[in-house]
């Protein structure tokens, strides 16, 4: 994963990790405001990635441009395979200090190796609160913005890998079939306990099998 971050990371050097800013992201922004989207190619051979190999990268992308960002869902793109691998991985987080949503897609095939980042303001361009904002009317706003992070809640970010999920699946005796359309997330139901979730195909709102995120 090391010549990934020397392909995202456009600035090196400091304390750390040493990874300052990614050149995914946008520069001299306080409280998001408008929508921002970018795209960078991976370096590296490309094939399957595990949920943790991905999720690291975007995890030291995003903490770069808000350290209390917080992990809300994640879920396979592409096809996936019995180590629980897969050709993608799409990440939702909240940015509490951004007044934000961001979200990370990995494409890791072979000749497409890339990461797209799209960011969202929780006060979307023309809408009400936006307005709100540019009255001088910041504090409602703030606290329409921790009702709506309340309503969200967080995955951990020390989830077990993709491939500890399916390897337990099989080790209980289920018989994990992997098709071309199934889908491994990970998410937080209403009123119920983070856990992963193998769909049959996407958009699914029935699982295959559940295992509460440890």
């Amino acid at each position: 994963m090391s010549s990934l971050f020397k392909k995202i990371f456009g600035q090196l050097g400091g304390s750390g990790s040493g990874l300052e800013h990614s050149s995914l992201l946008p520069q001299n922004v306080d409280k998001l405001r408008s929508e921002f989207s970018a795209e960078e190619e991976l370096d590296g051979p490309g094939g399957s990635l595990s949920a943790r190999e991905a999720f690291n990268l975007a995890e030291e992308i995003i903490l770069a441009f808000d350290e209390d960002a917080r992990l809300t869902h994640l879920e396979s793109k592409g096809a996936l395979d019995p180590s629980g691998r897969a050709e993608g991985w799409s990440f939702r987080f909240l940015l509490p200090n951004r007044w934000g949503h961001a979200r990370f897609t990995f494409h890791n095939l072979p000749g497409e190796e890339r990461v797209v980042l799209a960011l969202s303001p929780f006060a979307a361009e023309g809408s009400a609160l936006d307005k709100m904002l540019q009255e001088g009317q910041a504090g409602f706003v703030e606290q329409q913005w921790k009702v709506e992070m309340e309503r969200q809640p967080s995955l951990s970010h020390g989830f077990q890998d993709s491939s500890v999920v399916i390897e337990t699946w099989i080790n209980q005796g289920k018989k994990v079939e992997l098709s071309g359309t199934v889908v491994l997330r990970a998410i937080t139901p209403p009123l119920g306990k983070a856990r992963w979730e193998l769909l049959d195909r996407p958009g699914s709102k029935k699982s295959l099998y559940t295992l509460l995120i440890e």
